[in-house]
C-alpha cells in the first residue's frame, strides 16, 4: 500500500470535515422582504383597488341616505347607524388582511342608531363622517388634482366630508396615510356625491367622480 497516498487521502479529509464543520446552516426562509420591494408594492396596490371599491360602496349609500333624509348624519344615533351599515357593505381593512373582516374581541358599541344596529369600535374609527360647511364646486377641483395636505389618517380608513347643504367627497387613505391615488395620472381617487336637485352652475366642470360614473 503507497504510504504517501495514505497520508494525502487523511489529509483531504481533515479538510472536509473542517469545512463542513464551519459552514453556517442553510436558512429556512429569507425572513421579511425589504420595504419597497415588489411583493410590498403588488401588496399594496391590490389593497388601494379594494379600498377603491369600498369607497364607491360607501358613496352610494351615503349619496340614498343624503337623499332620503335631505342632510348628512351628524346626530350620534345617525352616525352610529350609518357606520354600522357602511361596515357590512365594506367589510374589513384591506391594509390588515382578511382577519380585519371577522368578528374580533375589540370593544362592541351595541344597539346604536337606527333599528339597534350594532358597532365595533375599530370600525366606528375606520369610518370618518365630517362636516365642513365651506366646501365647493371649486374645492372639489382643487382636491381632484391636490388633496389638502390635513388629509391623513390610518392606512384603510375611509372618509367621507359634507358641507350639509349639496354635497360631500369619499376618500380613502392608503399605506402611506394619504389619499389612494390614480395608477394612470397620480391623481387622488374622490368619489363625489350630491343630493337629488342640488346641482349648481358649475357643476358641470367639477373632475371629481360622481357616484354614478363607471369604473
Amino acid at each position: 500500500m503507497d504510504t504517501s497516498f495514505s497520508s494525502l487521502a487523511k489529509v483531504g479529509l481533515l479538510l472536509v470535515v473542517l469545512t463542513t464543520r464551519g459552514a453556517p446552516a442553510a436558512r429556512a426562509d429569507f425572513g421579511d422582504l425589504p420595504a419597497g420591494s415588489a411583493r410590498e408594492i403588488n401588496s399594496n396596490l391590490a389593497a388601494d383597488h379594494i379600498l377603491h371599491r369600498q369607497i364607491r360602496s360607501v358613496a352610494s349609500f351615503l349619496q340614498n341616505y343624503c337623499t332620503m333624509n335631505y342632510k348628512f348624519p351628524q346626530q350620534l344615533d345617525d352616525v352610529r347607524y350609518v357606520k354600522s351599515q357602511l361596515a357590512e357593505l365594506a367589510p374589513g381593512n384591506p391594509f390588515l388582511g382578511a382577519d380585519s373582516a371577522t368578528a374580533s374581541s375589540v370593544e362592541t358599541l351595541s344597539n346604536v342608531g337606527t333599528g339597534g344596529a350594532r358597532l365595533s369600535a375599530s370600525d366606528d374609527q375606520r369610518f370618518q363622517l365630517d362636516v365642513d360647511y365651506s366646501v365647493s364646486n371649486n374645492m372639489l377641483k382643487q382636491w381632484a388634482t391636490h388633496s389638502p395636505d390635513g388629509w391623513q389618517a390610518s392606512p384603510g380608513t375611509i372618509t367621507a366630508l359634507s358641507n350639509d347643504r349639496n354635497m360631500f367627497v369619499v376618500w380613502g387613505a392608503g399605506a402611506d396615510g394619504r389619499p389612494i391615488q390614480d395608477e394612470l395620472t397620480g391623481e387622488p381617487v374622490l368619489v363625489v356625491g350630491r343630493w337629488v336637485g342640488s346641482q349648481t352652475s358649475d357643476e358641470s366642470t367639477d373632475r371629481s367622480t360622481d357616484t354614478d360614473s363607471s369604473d
